[in-house]
């Protein structure tokens, strides 16, 4: 039977749950479709990326748009006879719609979190009319959660599109693995004052780093180790790291699940998110979560069994929360391996996977209809 032919498109390729998550993708599909990545030239994806795919991929710039890349592509598009389009974020739909558009051939979205733009200057108007205009060039739209479909539902975004759920996934960690990674972790965890509450992050408004900030202040008997943020870019950003004490930037490290493993909680103070890998990993290797109460985080996070949801923005709150698991380290364990256990049951690459190549036939022709 002849492969598909799929060209994935991603404006980021550095480190993130979007690339990460393509990343699943493309081994979990390798030896099913025929994988073409459009993304940027930059570590640590683009190698991973041509690695998956045989080298099969063009360069595109990082979250900017160009009619030449945009020309190249509709050119790689017709010279590879690409069968499907599959755009993974906003700026990514730009290329693939258009792209679909020009060559006839179909594309797929996955926004990977849904956030309005603010109203302000007309912007959201703006985004609406462009969501109107150029919709009909898009097959279907692939929401990584339930949340994430019912914001863009409330916006009045893709009504005419056909539209599922996939949830998002990430790899299981056996018990073996699992114990050699606390370990480790626990090596590099060893100088910090227990207990500790983990979180991986960027400093940008969404994953509101500042919150946790905010609750590291309030907590001084816990400390919090912050991944993804580097102590020179808390420093230009926060004018220092020494306020409060307690808290610890490791900047991007190359093994994140030892350090998430070797914790006692994760905390995550993020504003939106459309399912995060990030705390499915926290999950993977046992960790009780306290989470911001936002679409996304409450289809993980079962309150009161596998961690706690907080109002969003609440601190005070997360602060509460973080303060019963700190304590109760016999609790905050069950809460942990009930998260590992939703887990491996509900959120792994394969069945992710199998969804979405499901889905491709299902487009192509080669599969039963979408049910929705």
């Amino acid at each position: 039977m002849v492969k598909i032919k799929i060209l994935q498109i991603t404006l980021r390729a550095d480190i993130g749950g979007g690339p990460r998550h393509l990343e699943l993708l493309l081994r979990e599909l390798g030896s099913q479709v025929q994988n073409h990545v459009a993304c940027p030239r930059e570590p640590p994806y683009w190698e991973r990326f041509r690695e998956l795919t045989d080298d099969h991929g063009v360069e595109v710039p990082h979250r900017k748009f160009t009619l030449f890349a945009l020309v190249r592509l509709i050119a790689y598009v017709r010279s590879r006879r690409i069968d499907l389009i599959h755009a993974h974020g906003k700026g990514a739909g730009v290329y693939g719609r258009l792209i679909a558009g020009f060559t006839g051939v179909p594309c797929v979205l996955t926004p990977h979190g849904m956030h309005m733009p603010s109203s302000r200057g007309g912007r959201l108007l703006l985004y609406k009319f462009y969501e109107r205009t150029t919709g009909h060039w898009l097959q279907e739209v692939f929401y990584v959660s339930e949340g994430e479909r019912s914001i863009a539902a409330r916006a009045g975004l893709w009504r005419s599109v056909p539209s599922r759920t996939i949830v998002n996934g990430v790899p299981s960690v056996a018990d073996a693995e699992l114990g050699r990674l606390r370990d480790l972790g626990n090596h590099y965890l060893c100088d910090y004052l227990r207990p500790i509450a983990i979180c991986i992050a960027r400093a940008n408004r969404q994953k509101n780093p500042e919150g946790l900030l905010t609750a590291a202040r309030r907590c001084p008997e816990v400390s919090f180790v912050v991944l993804g943020i580097s102590k020179a870019e808390a420093r230009g950003r926060w004018g220092g790291v020494a306020d409060p004490t307690n808290v610890h930037f490791m900047g991007i490290q190359p093994d994140p699940l030892a350090w998430l493993a070797a914790s006692d909680l994760y905390l995550t103070t993020a504003r939106w998110e459309g399912m995060p890998l990030a705390v499915l990993e926290a999950m993977s290797v046992g960790l009780a979560v306290v989470a911001a109460d936002i679409p996304g985080h409450d289809e993980l996070v079962s309150s009161g069994k596998s961690g706690f949801l907080f109002p969003s923005g609440d601190i005070d709150q997360a602060v509460a929360r973080i303060r019963i698991l700190s304590k109760d380290s016999a609790r905050a364990k069950r809460m942990g391996e009930e998260g590992r256990r939703l887990q491996c049951q509900y959120f792994t690459p394969k069945k992710n996977a199998s969804a979405i190549l499901a889905a491709y036939e299902q487009i192509l022709g080669r599969g039963n209809s979408p049910s929705d």
